[in-house]
């Protein structure tokens, strides 16, 4: 048997060769106390100007994030490289959560654990005010946590304890590359434990959510970033989220079968394009404009089955001068693409058909409201369903101005192809 000194030896000389050759094998670190399976201590193996994390075949367990740096590459082998999630506890507060505390009070701490990432928020916590902490210690019915309550949460709020956390992650880091390989949870929630919910109410579904820092990519003021053949499934949140950053690429990924959106992308990004991406079948949009995206260029992806939109918020919170073209967006349950409280924006060829899934005759293919000075041209969108579901192909309200909608093809609707500003009462 290797003694504890040998072992330290290995792992020096591992560390040694990883700086000099700027790259490393995570399974090279792998321990099973490691709460990343090795990738994390693979990661900061790496040289200052960082390197090459090479993920052979294989299931790597995550319980924590993996932290990226700079001019990091994260390489699979292809979806036979899996970073998984196995784990999951979920309950209500029993108290409140007071801001400063170092500790929650919870109902039911059975599956929880030293170590584990929690969320934590209220129905008034949600985006980037969801807690985010590391449990040091469980004792009885308390959760000791590494920080103090950023904020109070409140159980009259309703108020939980969730464990959930990013698989992979960033802040402020330039030139990292993530490729080939697959991203899973293999739990959906349970929201029994909060008892009888009428989740198909929004208000209850957004006090329950899981918000975008808790996606399973989360790069926030990430920089020249390639996130390429990656596919996340059945994520708690989000599956890929860009947050601020500029020229940022994400392509040939696929989300799908995740508790939020497929892809968000918020806070500010600039000048990146989203390409080649399939996201279907989350609860929530296909693809999201958070808030003042500008130049961002979504083309080529599908875009299908989603619960909410196909592509959701494009426009609202200062979106400007954004490009969604040759998209097919099909079998959503809300509207293709919604336009919504901006301007500047260009919407062109784009293949759009049978949503409003959930609501037939309600949504539309396309559809503006309170946004200008957009264009849109060269779209095809059409009901081919025997149930028509699609209301219009293309509905703008009459609270819109000063937009460009030419050069459409819309036909075989529940209601008219078309409806512009200047038709509506």
């Amino acid at each position: 048997m290797k003694t504890l000194t040998t072992i330290a030896v290995v792992e020096a000389l591992l560390l040694t060769l990883a700086c000099l050759v700027n790259a490393a094998r995570a399974a090279d670190f792998t321990r099973t106390d490691s709460p990343t399976a090795g990738i994390q201590e693979a990661v900061d193996a790496l040289p200052p100007n960082g390197g090459t994390v090479k993920l052979p075949a294989g299931e790597y367990v995550l319980r924590q994030s993996i932290v990226l740096r700079s001019n990091v590459t994260l390489a699979g082998a292809g979806p036979s490289t899996v970073l998984r999630k196995t784990r999951y506890a979920e309950t209500k507060l029993a108290a409140p959560a007071d801001k400063g505390s170092r500790s929650v009070r919870v109902e039911k701490p059975a599956g929880f654990a030293p170590g584990d990432p929690v969320a934590i928020r209220d129905q008034n916590a949600m985006g980037w005010n969801v807690v985010q902490a590391i449990i040091k210690a469980v004792e009885g019915n308390d959760l000791l946590l590494d920080r103090p309550m950023p904020r109070t949460c409140d159980p009259a709020n309703r108020g939980f304890v969730v464990l959930c956390f990013p698989a992979l992650t960033c802040n402020r880091a330039s030139g990292i590359v993530l490729k080939d390989f697959a991203v899973k949870e293999d739990h959906a929630r349970d929201l029994s434990v909060h008892g009888t919910l009428d989740l198909s109410n929004p208000r209850v579904r957004f006090a329950y959510s899981l918000p975008f820092p808790l996606a399973a990519i989360q790069l926030v003021d990430a920089t020249d970033t390639r996130v390429e053949g990656v596919s996340v499934t059945g994520w708690m949140s989000d599956g890929i989220s860009l947050q601020r950053g500029a020229n940022d690429t994400v392509v040939n990924c696929l989300v799908e079968k995740c508790a939020g959106k497929g892809i968000h992308a918020g806070g500010g990004l600039r000048d990146s394009v989203f390409s080649h991406n399939i996201s279907r079948s989350n609860d929530d949009d296909g693809f999201f404009f958070c808030a003042k995206n500008q130049k961002l260029t979504v083309s080529e992806n599908t875009l299908a089955n989603n619960k909410a939109h196909g592509i959701g918020g494009l426009g609202e919170s200062g979106d400007k001068f954004n490009t969604v073209t040759k998209n097919i967006i099909s079998g959503n349950g809300l509207h293709g693409i919604q336009m919504w409280d901006g301007d500047s924006n260009t919407v062109t060829e784009n293949t759009v058909s049978n949503n409003s899934q959930s609501s037939p005759g309600r949504f539309s293919g396309i559809w503006l409201g309170k946004t200008s000075l957009s264009v849109v041209k060269g779209n095809r969108c059409f009901d081919d369903q025997p149930a028509k579901t699609q209301k219009h192909g293309i509905e703008e309200l009459a609270n819109c101005h000063d937009n460009q909608i030419a050069g459409n093809s819309c036909h075989g609707h529940a209601q008219k192809d078309m409806v512009l500003a200047t038709e509506q009462p």
